[in-house]
């Protein structure tokens, strides 16, 4: 009599897995060591196309200036100041007129590369020009520096009329209380003897005024100083520069990363080959196989 119950201290057999067998370095260098034609031609033809590349690339060489926007002194009160054009509206603008940064109106060389306020301080503007040879580079932007201190003079000649009227208006509000405090002083005398009290009132108007009237010459006074000392127009710190350095292409990089990437490339078009290689050997394999 069979016993089909299972003793208690035996145990279940379970099946047995094994790792899949991995590749080794051996391996990796036979299979590298088979197709380093393949990886040979790969990383030449890559090299070759790179160089002709570099050969024909046009040289991009760069010039830079550096704008400084004027002031006003002035313009909102008497001891404030205000640029002739506010640096951030400025910037706007020359992106805009320029296509700077705008990949649908980026003109072909030469062009305004970058606009940027300065770091250290937000009146200076630092202008960024390329073209395919330094000299052209260097027209480019001194023309756009031109022009832009062209239209600040022509601002900055506004504002200054535009105060010089204000000046004006303060000069003739003092010259009329002067006026009226002498013609106070012509009939102040004869009322003493006549009217009295008209005569206070008078001496009064006269107190007013004079006060009236070191107001108006203060403000004057204090326009005049802060127009000499915070008015100036826009100017060149640093007009456009001529350098004989290529920026772009950068060649040798070029070439390297060229190199690198086509060795990346052919061993992994390596390891691609040998594994369809070996699936079809194997295939024939296992035909050889099935006609035995």
């Amino acid at each position: 009599m069979r016993d089909d119950h299972q003793s208690i201290n035996q145990q279940e057999a379970y099946p047995v897995f094994y790792p899949q067998d991995e590749i080794s370095l051996v391996e990796i260098f036979s299979i590298l060591r088979r197709r380093y034609l393949l990886i040979v031609f790969i990383v030449v033809l890559a090299v070759i196309a790179a160089a002709v590349y570099v050969a024909n690339a046009q040289s991009i060489y760069e010039s830079r200036a550096v704008f400084r926007v004027g002031s006003i002194g002035g313009t909102q009160n008497v001891s404030g100041d205000a640029p002739i054009e506010p640096p951030a509206i400025l910037v706007k603008r020359l992106k805009e007129d320029y296509g700077v940064g705008d990949a649908r109106e980026r003109h072909d060389l030469p062009r305004l590369e970058s606009v940027s306020v300065d770091k250290n301080s937000t009146e200076l503007i630092e202008l960024l020009a390329r073209a395919h040879s330094a000299d052209e580079a260097q027209d480019f932007l001194e023309k756009v520096s031109d022009k832009l201190l062209l239209e600040h003079r022509q601002l900055y000649d506004r504002a200054k009329q535009a105060l010089g009227g204000r000046l004006d208006y303060l000069r003739n509000a003092k010259m009329a209380i002067d006026q009226a405090l002498a013609d106070i002083d012509a009939n102040v005398e004869g009322l003493v003897q006549r009217d009295i009290s008209a005569a206070v009132l008078f001496a009064l108007e006269k107190t007013r005024l004079l006060e009236q009237s070191l107001e108006v010459e203060g403000r004057i006074a204090e326009l005049k100083i802060v127009q000499e000392i915070k008015s100036y127009p826009s100017s060149l710190i640093r007009t456009a520069t001529y350098s004989e350095r290529t920026v772009a292409p950068k060649r040798p990089l070029i070439l390297i990363l060229t190199f690198i990437l086509a060795l990346i490339m052919g061993v992994i078009l390596a390891f691609i080959v040998e594994f369809i290689s070996l699936n079809n050997k194997n295939d024939d394999n296992k035909n050889i196989q099935a006609k035995g």
